[in-house]
Parts: C-alpha cells; sequence; structure tokens
C-alpha cells in the first residue's frame, strides 16, 4: 500500500535523471532542465542589457567574449545563466565589462604565425574531433553500428557530451547535445521525433579532445604543461600550440581522453598551474 504525495510547488529534479525508465520521462525532465535553464539565461541577458543601457554603455560581440573569457566563464551563455540564477551579479559584470572594454591595438603586420596556428587549429579541430571518435552509440538502450547518424552544426557534439537523437525526414539520427540552444524546441515541439542516444562506455574507446588555455608567458611553461597532463594524469598530447605575445599566451592542447570526468580533470589541474588564468573546452 502506496501513499501518493503530490504538491503544486513540486518540480522535477535533474537526479531523477539517474533512476526513470521510460523515453518519455527522460525526455520529459530533460525538457524542463532545459526550459529552466533557458529561462535563466535571457533572464540574465535581460538584466545585463538594462544595466549596459543604465550607464550608457555599448559593446561589440567581440568585447563581450573577451571580456566573458577574461572572467573565467567558459561561454557568455554560462555567464547569463549565472546572473539570471542569481549567481553573479549583473551590475558587478557591467562594472567589469566597461573597465576591461578599451580595444586592444592591432597589429601593423598582421597576426604572428604563431597566432595564425592556434586559430587554424580552432578552426579545424571539431572535425578531428569527430573523425576519430567512433564508438558504437547506444540508441534506445541498444548498441548500434552502421545506422545513419549525422552530427548536428549548431552544437558540434563529440563522444563524451551529454546528447540526444533526433530523427529526420530521410531518417538519419541527428546527434544533439543536450546544451544546445535547439533543444528546446525539438525535445517540446517535437518530442515523438527525439531518441535516447548516449556514447559507448568500452574502456578502451578513446576521443579527441582539445583545450584552449590562456595566461602569463613564462620560461618553463610547456615543459610544465606536458608534465602536468603526461606524467602526472598519465594522458597522451596528441598536439601543443603556444602563441606568446606581450607577456601572455594563447595555446590549444589537443589530448586523448577517454571520458568527459578525465577532461574535467585535466582541467581543473592545468587551472592550478602558476601563471594560467583559464582553461575553456574548444568547442567551435
Amino acid at each position: 500500500q502506496i501513499e501518493v504525495l503530490t504538491s503544486k510547488k513540486q518540480t522535477p529534479n535533474p537526479d531523477w535523471m539517474s533512476f526513470v525508465v521510460t523515453h518519455k520521462a527522460r525526455t520529459r525532465i530533460r525538457h524542463w532542465i532545459n526550459e529552466k535553464r533557458r529561462k535563466a539565461v535571457d533572464h540574465g541577458r535581460a538584466l545585463v542589457e538594462k544595466r549596459m543601457k543604465r550607464v550608457g554603455l555599448s559593446v561589440d560581440k567581440q568585447t563581450l567574449e573577451r571580456v566573458t573569457a577574461q572572467l573565467k566563464f567558459p561561454s557568455t551563455q554560462q555567464l547569463y545563466y549565472e546572473i539570471g540564477s542569481g549567481l553573479y551579479d549583473a551590475a558587478e559584470f557591467v562594472d567589469q565589462l566597461r573597465n576591461r572594454s578599451t580595444p586592444e591595438p592591432e597589429p601593423e603586420a598582421g597576426a604572428s604565425p604563431a597566432r595564425l596556428e592556434v586559430e587554424q587549429i580552432a578552426e579545424g579541430f571539431t572535425e578531428v574531433a569527430r573523425e576519430h571518435g567512433s564508438p558504437s552509440l547506444i540508441i534506445d538502450g541498444e548498441a548500434q553500428s552502421g545506422m545513419a547518424v549525422e552530427y548536428a552544426t549548431c552544437c558540434s557534439p563529440i563522444p563524451g557530451d551529454e546528447v540526444f537523437g533526433f530523427i529526420s525526414k530521410t531518417g538519419a539520427i541527428k546527434i544533439h547535445r543536450t546544451s544546445c540552444k535547439n533543444a528546446p524546441h525539438l525535445l517540446l515541439d517535437r518530442a515523438e521525433r527525439t531518441i535516447d542516444v548516449e556514447w559507448s562506455r568500452q574502456k578502451d574507446v578513446q576521443f579527441v579532445a582539445a583545450l584552449r588555455i590562456v595566461g602569463e608567458d613564462r620560461v618553463g611553461l610547456v615543459s610544465d604543461l606536458t608534465t602536468v597532463i603526461s606524467k602526472n594524469l598519465k594522458t597522451n598530447i596528441r598536439s601543443i600550440t603556444i602563441a606568446g605575445e606581450d607577456g601572455m599566451f594563447e595555446g590549444i592542447v589537443g589530448l586523448y581522453v577517454s571520458d568527459l570526468g578525465q577532461l574535467q580533470r585535466i582541467m581543473k589541474r592545468i587551472n592550478r598551474l602558476d601563471g594560467v588564468y583559464g582553461v575553456y573546452r574548444l568547442e567551435e
């Protein structure tokens, strides 16, 4: 005999995803989580825009993204989410934006060769990661191979991301990240065409991931990075490119990792190195 307790104030809990069974339940919970995040992002953006208008500040998208990165937010979406959720103050961010929005001088002869190499690696990295990450997918609880699968260009998923599938008109399964900007629309308005998808958990499967690292240029930096990654964390490095200019550096490090947990541990460890200001996953 059981008693079912109900409440108008009760809302879904993300932890429910660990034990719900049906596809419909998982879809509804996932939609609620994404919708709540979307509302927080929209609210945060509105608070920032209102504050900027009040102080008479106007900046372009590039400056906004640069200052967001300097404040160690992985993206503007995360920044807006934390502001909209009350975790960060919009007024404080706008003050930081005003203080840091002075444009950096453009180099007279164009970007340095090292800087161009970093940008080229960043542009082509997602495709390389997809080609290397080829474990079979678990679709609706069953391992699949040889199916028509496409990766959504709007969110560029790679193995290890939390994903879902959307059945296209051609019958192919298009893989989206659950944090994709299109996820709320697909999961709500076209829920009947979505399907549970996850990456194979085979222990011997590795995928390529990359980190963008920024900080203070100093002697021994590359040696410290390789020691932490290869020796301390036992992770194979695929490539490493560092561009230094005016006492600062920016680099791309390509790695072979088995899952996102390993990648996150590496990011935390690198972030503790002297002179490192930020470590971000390269997604675009």
